[in-house]
């Protein structure tokens, strides 16, 4: 499992997982990145340590420098393609603000019986469970693009009720009541500390389960060189995991407590809404927060656990995620023709966007 930790200049505190999780938090300025290089190979990068046998050389600890491309590895290997989605006609996409239909193409493919448009999807539960979402009854017609004013929308086309073609689309929306706690949180936080620094960093961790940081060098070489050449990104060498699977490593990670501390199998029907994870350290000081994985099914404090039964940050993306899984034309990893993970990660780009 590994992490990477980047600074953009503003303050919001995101966490996705992708299996994806980003948490973000976030006040004012975004600072774009444009670094105009586009060659990328895999870089050797030795050790910092005078003893070439081990990344961590102490009395108390010792790792062993090992290469990703070991002729024993090497044996081992084996090239993982692309996953690509299926090519089909498309008759909805999205922007930052605004979903676009064509019905032109519709209708000129199904006939002039058909009918398109949105259904609001929503977190539901009544803050008793994490499980649940709520999709509107009825469709709302539509002929042409529109401003977009709700966070989650189902599209869908039918014909005489039947509906053949649906998509999803989330959007960040700018929420009234999200805007006024962290306004009173920050002057709040500022009066308290007597800070005098307005702009403040914002802070995103973008997590890759199951992957090795010698498997990323190998099957992600390009990001590795990013993160490291592009963004002067630390590559933690000596840094170790907790214990097996996400969930064990996240909690010390966003609570600073082993997980022992605070949790156990016996636990398993109750909610983590107690639990003091760092989003809620970041929303006292005036962040707006995100938390967005895109695996429903065995996401970090769900699987066998019962979640947030009070929506944890500010946007939230499993009542998104749930309803896509119980939508007609998901399959695996695709959202029709875009890859599940790209949904994802542009929702996070669109809330950088939307307070920059």
């Amino acid at each position: 499992m590994r992490f990477t930790l980047y600074k953009l200049g503003f303050s919001i505190l995101s966490i996705f997982l992708f299996m994806m999780y980003i948490m973000t938090v976030h006040r004012n300025s975004f600072n774009a990145i444009n670094t105009g290089k586009s060659n990328f190979e895999v870089k050797k990068q030795e050790p910092k340590n005078l003893n070439k046998r081990f990344i961590v050389d102490t009395p108390g600890c010792q790792i062993v420098h090992l290469e990703p491309f070991d002729p024993e590895v090497r044996k081992m290997y084996t090239y993982t393609e692309n996953k690509e989605c299926p090519e089909m006609n498309v008759f909805a996409r999205a922007n930052r603000t605004h979903l676009n239909i064509d019905m032109k193409l519709a209708n000129e493919i199904h006939g002039n019986e058909v009918v398109c448009g949105y259904k609001r999807i929503w977190r539901d539960g009544n803050d008793t469970t994490d499980d649940s979402y709520g999709i509107a009854d009825s469709l709302t017609n539509l002929t042409d693009s529109i401003l977009a004013v709700e966070e989650f929308l189902s599209f869908e086309c039918a014909i005489n009720g039947e509906v053949f073609y649906q998509d999803f689309f989330p959007f960040i929306q700018v929420k009234p009541e999200v805007e006024k706690e962290h306004d009173l949180n920050f002057n709040y936080w500022m009066d308290e500390t007597r800070e005098t620094v307005v702009e403040r960093l914002s802070v995103t961790f973008l997590g890759v389960d199951s992957i090795s940081r010698l498997n990323m060098l190998r099957q992600m070489p390009k990001t590795f060189n990013y993160l490291r050449d592009v963004m002067d990104a630390i590559d933690l060498q000596g840094f170790t995991k907790v214990a097996d699977n996400t969930f064990v490593n996240i909690v010390p990670m966003l609570s600073g407590l082993f997980l022992e501390e605070c949790w156990n199998e016996s636990l398993s029907g109750e909610p983590f809404d107690d639990l003091n994870l760092a989003w809620k350290d970041f929303a006292v000081k005036g962040y707006r927060t995100l938390f967005a994985e895109d695996f429903p099914e065995i996401s970090i404090f769900n699987f066998l656990k019962a979640g947030f039964f009070h929506q944890p940050t500010d946007y939230y993306f499993r009542p998104f995620t749930l309803a896509v899984k119980d939508g007609i034309n998901f399959t695996e990893n695709c959202y029709n023709n875009r890859l599940e993970v790209n949904v994802v990660l542009k929702w996070l780009t669109d809330f950088l966007e939307q307070f920059r």
